[in-house]
């Protein structure tokens, strides 16, 4: 019975090997799902090639194919699938608050300012511009900061705060991202308490130093003077007139000492008119600013003319302060229907061009 039981376990043993023969548990189908596992005792089942020679064979493949990708162009997403064009304040920067634009080309520029040509709010011309030039190599070699500039001005350089937000972050350029350099160069100065701004400053008064701070300035420093030792600014944004309407022979003398003094110090003077007409229809004031730019050669920075832009020009019941309301997000339209908005951009227009003549950029 034993040797019976031996005879058919041999048969059907060499009827399994004759279906393994075959293939009809589908041998040829395990080639196809990857490596082969090596046998317990090391080598490999039958049929396949050793382990060691299949390896050598997939590396050389892998090696094969990085070679031929490395070998192919690199496509970007942008041929396959078209990406909108970019607005331009789509590139964000201090996020805390208001984001602002990366800089545009100067070409990008706008070239009206609330329906006026930009070069009627900020003059400079090729004439100014050289001389722009020489006082600023002036100062640079008495070792001015370039990256400076000092405010000089009244109480409607003090509030609205004038120009802060750009040290605050709380702006947002908008199509005016080109200025972005300018927010950047003078980066810590939009923000500073001037010793050279005050409420109820007269232009005479600039240049008196019983005036001055005596805890900020030095024995016989004047505002304009101290303002300007204190920041060593290589530019200054000066503002005069709304407290000189009742006098204004003594603003004249006064307003040419400044300029005067600014320029032998080295200091590009960037003269600016006042929005108000305090002192009547004939505008005198800023009639005379508007001709000692042109005699001296130094920018203008005619905010006279955007204050007619809007409604009562941007002033108070007073007809001499700057009304408040608008923020410096200049992507919402109604930035440009307040007065203080279009003060802080056009100033920084002004900065914005002045800077560049004194590189010898236009």
């Amino acid at each position: 019975m034993r040797y019976k039981l031996l005879i058919a376990g041999a048969g059907i043993a060499g009827l399994l090997l004759l279906i393994s023969g075959l293939g009809v548990f589908g041998a040829g189908t395990r080639l196809e799902r990857g490596p082969v596992t090596p046998s317990a005792g090391g080598g490999s089942a039958p049929g396949r090639p050793a382990a060691g020679a299949e390896r050598a064979a997939l590396a050389t493949r892998s090696a094969a194919a990085t070679a031929t990708a490395a070998a192919l162009p690199v496509l970007s997403d942008a041929v396959s699938t078209p990406t909108p064009t970019a607005r331009p304040d789509a590139t964000l920067r201090r996020l805390p608050v208001l984001p602002t634009p990366t800089p545009l080309p100067n070409s990008a520029a706008p070239r009206l300012l609330n329906g006026l040509p930009v070069d009627m709010i900020v003059v400079l011309s090729d004439e100014t511009a050289a001389n722009v030039r020489q006082i600023y190599a002036q100062g640079q070699a008495l070792g001015r900061n370039p990256r400076a500039f000092a405010k000089v001005g009244d109480s409607t350089m003090l509030w609205p705060p004038f120009l802060s937000g750009f040290d605050w972050g709380r702006y947002r350029l908008g199509n005016f991202g080109h200025l972005q350099r300018t927010v950047d160069r003078f980066a810590g100065f939009f923000a500073r308490e001037s010793a050279a701004v005050r409420k109820g400053m007269h232009s005479w008064e600039e240049l008196d130093p019983a005036q001055a701070d005596p805890g900020r300035c030095l024995p016989g420093e004047t505002p304009l003077t101290c303002e300007l030792r204190a920041t060593n600014a290589s530019f200054a944004l000066i503002r005069l007139g709304a407290n000189d309407s009742l006098t204004p022979g003594q603003f004249e003398p006064a307003m040419r000492q400044i300029i005067q003094t600014c320029i032998n110090l080295g200091v590009v003077p960037i003269v600016g008119t006042k929005p108000d007409h305090y002192e009547g229809p004939e505008n005198t004031l800023n009639q005379l600013i508007r001709r000692l730019a042109a005699e001296y050669r130094v920018p203008l920075w005619d905010f006279d003319l955007l204050a007619e832009t809007v409604p009562g020009r941007g002033l108070q019941p007073d007809g001499l302060h700057l009304k408040e309301g608008g923020t410096d997000d200049y992507t919402d339209p109604t930035a440009f229907q307040f007065i203080g908005p279009l003060e802080d951009l056009s100033a920084l227009m002004a900065l914005d061009a002045a800077s560049r003549a004194a590189g010898g950029e236009r």
